[in-house]
Formats: structure tokens, C-alpha cells, sequence
């Protein structure tokens, strides 16, 4: 009854995410009043942050589809649109600023005038730098033109300075829209921007108005955002292929996993049952992401029940993966019976890590890309990171304790499995130390994120290094006739003393009955295999 409840819990928490969440956006940017935020000197909301491949189109063709979808906004372009065109489109745009802004212009001199001004930036990270102006002198960054500024360079007073190089530059592209008379809402005409480069675009909403301050002006409506393969970011496209591979490599080990198992079903133990989960559950989780990414690619949005049950399928993956890992290496199943007193500590462990990582995956994952701050970010990772080193101390701390106590006792059999798994953590955990090391040098050099058709690199690793452990973890521990007699013959007990009990146990072919000691084990282990 207690398990039966669990699930009804967990189904509960399921069904809640996907109400809260209907439909998440990645691709489909939608702004709902959304406030500008102080940024230098002036007020910004940044739109949008995401990689773009060029259009794969000539121009020709390219300018006949744009000029169809300026005639027929509606129906000219399908968003499932696959044909080659890379584009941002804005659609039902529109600033609203407060009223008792607007009612400073309510005297016939600004009725029908323009009595604020906001500008839209699309700008490449390789054009960062030509947004603002630095001092000379002072190094000081500034957004906005003031009346000095004005002078000595030239820009026009309380607008955005951008410096270009020549009249005929094309990128970075400002749009001005600007509020009339006591009107507090101004409505953007929807327009379409082809991609003719490859590069990391941002979309920033911005104003220098001397008279707003903060949470004084808000942005509505939608930004959309294609590649020329569908709508998946730039960034992103690699994901596809890669979890397709990875879905069919856990099919395949599933598979043998599943063989042996049939084969030596009499003589399966509770941590190949734990073993099955895991690949039941890394099959489910990779399969579920990949047709996520297809369908996101395809309609640019992501429904919530796909995601969250890949997220929920991929958290308890992880977190099973890992208690069962810790639990080899404390030696539960086939160096000692139970788990004594730790049982309690693995149990609330394994609650905190599974709550961490959901949270953590959701948020990142179950909305807009490029939502969440750096800050955000950073808050939501640290537990998980945090119970992530709480678990590989705890590993390795168990692995040699056990090592120890199998060569003290002269348990060859054992002992050569467990030497196996340490000198593969120590291998994982050395390339994986590099690799951090790596990708922390990597965000240093690359602040600008100039490098983003990488960015794909770092998950193909991590994902690749999980698959390498349990490959290695269901070769040690493969079903076998040997397997069953491990949890049989002489084990350490349940609270990991120093002493050793001899658990002599029955095992029952037909019509014979044996006990099987630490010597008998050994011999019969060595010799089927």
C-alpha cells in the first residue's frame, strides 16, 4: 500500500507541472507584459539570446517569400516551414507605459507629437561592442546619448547609441517606435528579418526616455525564431542525432541485458533487478528527449506532458543510477546482507537529490530558453552539485573500505570485480576533472559565447561518460549462474565491522542441497568463468 501510494503521488506531481506548464516556448518567444529592467543608463528587457544558421536559399527566392508573408501575414508562412529560410519574426508587438506617464502630454503641444521613445536592437555577439560608447578617459560604458555626447559623436539626444562603420551596414538593426501624444500603448507593425549569416543574435527592447524608471514600461507579443531546419536553436540542432544514438546504444544494452537476464532468471539478485531500472529508465528518458527535440524543431514549442515526463523519467534515471552505484560500492547485495544504519541516511539522500535534480530540470527545460539568469542558474544547480559531491566522496570512501576488507579476508573472486569498478571511477572521475577543467577555461575564454556551436560538446560528454559507467557496471555485474552465490556465501554484516559472519545458505538445483562457504565460492567462480 505504501509503494501504491508513492506512485499516486508522483502521478499527482506530474498532472500539476503539466497544468502549470501547458505549453512551454523555446523557439516562440512570448512577452506578457513584461517589465524593462535597469541596464547601465538606460532600460532594457532582453527578448531573446539564441544561435542562427544562415539562410540556405538564394535571395531571390528569399525575398519572394518575404514579400508573400508582408501581403498575407496570416497564412504566407507555415511556421513547420522546413525550406531552407532563417528568419526573426515579430508578431502583435506593443509597449504600454503607465498612466500618469501619459497624462504629461495631455496639453495640446504634445497631442498629436511624439512623446517617447522605444528601440528595438538586433545585434550579432560579434557587434556587442558597437552598442554604447566607452570614455576615452574614464572607461566608462554608456547606452544612451545625452546632450554632450551628442556633440562630440554625433548620435541624436536620449536614443541608443550605435556605432556603425557605414551608412550601407545592415546589422546591427534598430528599429525606432515611438509613443504619441497621452497614448499609452504604441503597437509595433509585424515584420520579418532574414538571417543571411550565422551567428549568436540577441534581441534586446530598449529606452532611454528621461522620464521612466524602472517597471514603468512593458513589452507584449512574440518573437519567432527559425532555422533553416525548423525551429530548434542553433545551439540545440546537435541534440537530435545525439540522443537518437544514445536511445539506440541503451536499446541494444537493454537488449543482451535482458537476454541474460531470461537466461539465469533463478539466479538473479535484488542489484540486477536495481540494474534493469536503470536501463529501462535511461531507454525511456533518451527516447522521450529525442522525439521532444523533433517536435520542437517542427512546431517551435514544446507541450508540457512530453517534457516533463522526459524530465521525470531522466531525474529518477539519475538519481537511481547513482544510489545504485553508491550501493555496489558499499558492497549491498554481494559483500554484505543489509544496509544497517545506513539505510536511513541512503533514504533521505536519495529524496533531496531526486527533488534537486527535478527542480532543476524543470526550470531548465519547461520554458522560454534563455529565461533563467545567470544567477538563477547558479542558485538552482548548487544543491544538485553539491549532493553530487556528497556522493562521490561517499563512493569512493565505501569502494576502498571494501577493497580492503575483500583483501584482508582473500576473497580473489570479489575482490577482482571491485578492483575493475575502482580503477574505472578513478579513470571516469580523472576525465571528467579534466573536462571541468576544461569547460571552466572554455566559459573564461569564450565570455561572449563566440563558440556556441560547441555548447552541444558539453552534454555529449556527460551523456556519454553515464553510458560508458553502466555499460561498465552491467559487464561486472552481467546475470550469471555465479551471480546468485555472491549474495550466498560469506559477506560482511549489516554494519560494516571488521568482523566477518560466514551466511551459510542453502541453494537448491533439484534434488540437492549445498552450503556454499567463502573457498567453494571462489573455486566455482573461478572456474565458470
Amino acid at each position: 500500500m505504501k509503494s501504491l501510494g508513492g506512485w499516486k503521488a508522483w502521478l499527482v506531481l506530474v498532472v500539476v507541472l503539466q497544468h502549470l506548464c501547458v505549453v512551454t516556448h523555446g523557439a516562440i518567444h512570448k512577452y506578457n507584459k513584461k517589465p524593462f529592467r535597469p541596464y547601465l543608463d538606460a532600460l532594457v528587457y532582453g527578448g531573446a539570446k539564441e544561435g542562427m544558421r544562415a539562410t540556405r536559399i538564394n535571395q531571390n527566392r528569399t525575398d519572394e517569400i518575404i514579400e508573400k508573408w508582408s501581403e498575407h501575414p496570416a497564412s504566407g508562412m507555415s511556421r513547420h516551414s522546413t525550406d531552407g529560410l532563417s528568419y526573426i519574426r515579430f508578431e502583435g508587438l506593443k509597449f504600454l507605459r503607465p498612466k500618469e506617464v501619459a497624462d504629461k502630454y495631455r496639453d495640446k503641444k504634445h497631442k498629436n507629437g511624439k512623446t517617447g521613445l522605444v528601440q528595438i536592437l538586433l545585434f550579432e555577439v560579434r557587434n556587442l561592442y558597437d552598442v554604447g560608447h566607452v570614455n576615452p578617459e574614464t572607461k566608462e560604458h554608456t547606452l544612451c546619448c545625452t546632450k554632450k555626447l551628442s556633440q562630440e559623436i554625433g548620435c541624436t539626444k536620449n536614443s541608443l547609441i550605435l556605432q556603425t562603420e557605414n551608412e550601407n551596414q545592415t546589422w546591427p538593426k534598430l528599429f525606432d517606435v515611438h509613443f504619441n501624444g497621452a497614448k499609452e500603448t504604441v503597437h509595433v507593425e509585424d515584420m520579418l528579418i532574414d538571417v543571411e549569416e550565422t551567428g549568436l543574435y540577441n534581441l534586446w527592447f530598449i529606452t532611454c526616455h528621461p522620464d521612466l524608471t524602472a517597471s514603468q514600461l512593458w513589452v507584449s507579443g512574440t518573437s519567432i525564431w527559425k532555422n533553416p531546419t525548423g525551429f530548434l536553436p542553433g545551439m540545440m540542432l546537435p541534440l537530435i542525432p545525439l540522443y537518437g544514438v544514445l536511445s539506440l546504444c541503451y536499446l541494444f544494452l537493454g537488449f543482451v541485458w535482458l537476454v541474460l537476464l531470461f537466461r539465469n532468471f533463478k539466479d538473479v539478485i535484488m542489484l540486477q533487478v536495481q540494474i534493469s531500472v536503470v536501463l529501462l529508465l535511461s531507454m525511456l528518458e533518451t527516447s522521450l528527449w529525442y522525439f521532444d527535440y523533433v517536435n520542437f524543431n517542427n512546431t517551435g514549442s514544446r507541450p508540457a506532458a512530453i517534457t516533463m515526463w522526459a524530465v521525470l523519467f531522466g531525474a529518477l534515471r539519475k538519481v537511481i543510477s547513482k544510489v545504485v552505484l553508491l550501493l555496489v560500492c558499499m558492497g549491498y547485495g554481494v559483500v554484505k546482507p543489509t544496509l544497517g544504519q545506513d539505510k536511513r541516511k541512503i533514504l533521505l539522500l536519495t529524496a533531496a537529490y531526486l527533488g534537486a535534480t527535478i527542480l532543476l530540470d524543470t526550470l531548465s527545460n519547461v520554458g522560454t530558453i534563455d529565461d533563467i539568469s545567470d544567477f538563477g542558474r547558479i542558485t538552482i544547480l548548487l544543491p544538485v552539485a553539491a549532493l553530487d559531491g556528497v556522493i562521490i566522496v561517499w563512493v569512493f570512501s565505501s569502494l576502498t573500505k571494501i577493497i580492503n576488507k575483500l583483501q584482508n579476508r582473500n576473497q580473489v573472486v570479489k575482490l577482482t570485480m571491485y578492483s575493475r569498478l575502482y580503477k574505472t571511477m578513478v579513470l571516469a572521475a580523472g576525465v571528467s576533472l579534466v573536462w571541468m577543467l576544461y569547460e571552466m577555461y572554455f566559459r573564461v575564454a569564450d565570455a561572449a559565447s563566440m563558440q556556441w556551436q560547441s555548447e552541444w560538446v558539453s552534454a555529449c560528454f556527460w551523456k556519454t561518460m553515464t553510458l560508458a559507467l553502466t555499460a561498465v557496471v552491467c559487464v561486472l555485474w552481467s546475470p550469471s549462474k555465479v551471480s546468485a552465490r555472491y549474495a550466498y556465501s560469506e559477506q560482511l554484516d549489516g554494519n560494516g565491522e571488521d568482523n566477518l559472519e560466514l551466511c551459510e545458505r542453502s541453494a537448491t538445483p533439484k534434488n540437492d542441497e549445498t552450503v556454499f562457504s567463502l573457498e567453494d565460492e571462489d573455486e566455482e567462480a573461478g572456474k565458470l568463468e
